[in-house]
């Protein structure tokens, strides 16, 4: 069973080294609680470090019959061996601080040249204010991308 909820996230999702432990309906949610499957890096150099403590976080990794998709996972902060420091670790659910996942962003971008802002934010099940900044975000860093 777990190869195959790894072969979901991973090729639907774009998530890797996790696997799906419960999937159920909360409110107008749907959670996938995830469990990580490998070693957990610091996220500075990229070291393995030992666990340090964690914060539950959620996650949006997409949309499912008009009901937002949430990942929900343990984030731990690592204490490093090589930096000597305790950081939050590099997960790859998402970069940084960011509440919602890397193909979100993508998607974010294709809907909006198909619909309008008020239509894909509802979609996604977020406020318009919310979308309009993955959104923003994204075409920020896109064409940073592009500019350098």
């Amino acid at each position: 069973m777990s190869f195959i909820t790894q072969q979901i996230l991973t090729n639907c999702f774009g998530i890797e080294n996790y696997e799906i432990e419960k999937v159920f309906e909360e409110g107008e949610r749907i959670i996938f609680e995830l469990k990580r499957t490998c070693a957990y890096f610091c996220g500075k150099c990229g070291c393995i470090g030992g666990k340090y403590d964690f914060s539950i976080q959620e996650i949006l990794i997409g949309t499912l019959n008009l009901k937002p998709l949430y990942a929900r996972l343990k984030v731990y902060r690592i204490k490093c061996p090589m930096c000597c420091k305790v950081t939050t670790e590099r997960h790859g659910v998402s970069e940084g601080k960011k509440r919602y996942s890397k193909a979100v962003e993508k998607t974010t971008v294709y809907y909006t040249e198909k619909l309008d802002n008020a239509s894909t934010a509802k979609l996604f099940g977020v406020s318009e204010m919310r979308y309009l900044y993955i959104g923003w975000i994204f075409l920020v860093f896109q064409n940073w991308k592009i500019n350098i």
